[in-house]
């Protein structure tokens, strides 16, 4: 996702050998905000990048630290930040996203925005490394999110625009459902089973509709085959981002790395086609058979469970239907 190499481009040319301290740096030129320097650990190579600022600024953020990633460390220490690769088979993640935090540092506006800025990319960047990794999205994870994408493509942004759309897919917002808007949520299943016969239900809060607004659940059934399709993961990854402003490509591209996808692991997506089947779309309401958290027990953590196709089909919407509900709404503007 990064457009240039401002943190690659001075790393690579950093030496060790002879070096005092614990690590040697050079400044990362064009970012204003907070001074950010391109390192290499002394005692073994690995990179590193190291982020000095005035000591006060960091009790400003709440949120720090940044949760825990395999594949690198953050330290801190009064004034300073150390972001410190940890095993070489990580360097080309650890490069890729080094670069993408020079890029975002850049229209930074301040330390304390740079924090921000470094704390929330650093989630998306362990939630990336949680689901994804240098190995790349497993078959089931790059099923889910090509169904994803197909229904942000043909019915959220048709319907709702590229701003709403974009900035409610969960993908960087952790939110139950995989699309919110004002009024609106839906969750998408997405199957490649020949005769599907149920669906899945990982996390209890994905259909509870207790809130305002209409909840829909969308069943996205594809083929999929390594010949021919409609399109591959990268095919739709890229043909959203044409149709995408700047400043929403750059949310899109945040939900990415959450979701595990990077283009570093296109070469792994490109030869799997998708060819969607049928879509189809329920309406979750009162009677439609789900659980939400209400029905829970006190004590009880973690509830999965499957639904019947079949006892869906009463809350079934055709599309038309969906298009004529979601029209009747208030719709966000584009």
């Amino acid at each position: 996702m990064s457009n240039g190499k401002l943190y690659t481009s001075l790393v690579s040319k950093l030496s060790t050998e002879g070096a005092d301290g614990p690590h040697v740096g050079r400044k990362v030129r064009g970012i204003g905000s907070i001074d950010v320097r391109a390192a290499k650990q002394t005692s073994d190579d690995l990179e590193a990048m190291i982020f000095f600022f005035e000591a006060e600024t960091l009790d400003e953020l709440e949120s720090w630290p940044p949760p825990p990633s395999q594949g690198w460390s953050v330290s801190s220490g009064k004034g300073v930040i150390t972001l410190q690769l940890l095993e070489s088979r990580y360097r080309d993640v650890f490069l890729i996203m080094s670069d993408d935090i020079c890029d975002l540092l850049v229209s930074s506006s301040s330390e304390l925005d740079s924090l921000h800025l470094l704390h929330d990319r650093l989630g998306c960047w362990q939630s990336f490394m949680k689901l994804s990794g240098p190995e790349g999205l497993g078959r089931e994870r790059s099923i889910g999110l090509y169904g994803e994408l197909l229904v942000m493509r043909d019915l959220m942004i048709p319907q709702f625009g590229t701003r709403a759309s974009v900035s409610g897919w969960r993908g960087f917002k952790k939110a139950p459902q995989d699309f919110q808007v004002p009024g609106f949520a839906l969750e998408v299943k997405t199957t490649t089973a020949s005769i599907p016969d149920r669906i899945h239900i990982s996390n209890v809060q994905q259909l509870d509709n207790q809130g305002p607004g209409h909840m829909i659940l969308t069943l996205v059934h594809l083929d999929r085959n390594e010949s021919s399709g409609d399109g591959t993961l990268p095919e739709i990854v890229d043909e959203l981002r044409t149709m995408l402003p700047d400043t929403e490509l750059d949310l899109f591209n945040a939900g990415l790395i959450e979701v595990g996808y990077h283009d570093m692991h296109r070469d792994l997506y490109e030869h799997t086609y998708y060819v969607l089947k049928q879509r189809k779309h329920y309406e979750v309401v009162e009677d439609f058979p789900h659980i939400t958290l209400e029905m829970i027990p006190e004590g009880v953590k973690s509830v999965k469970y499957s639904i019947s196709i079949d006892a869906c089909g009463p809350f079934e919407l055709e599309e038309d239907a969906l298009l004529e509900l979601i029209l009747r709404m208030e719709s966000p503007a584009s």
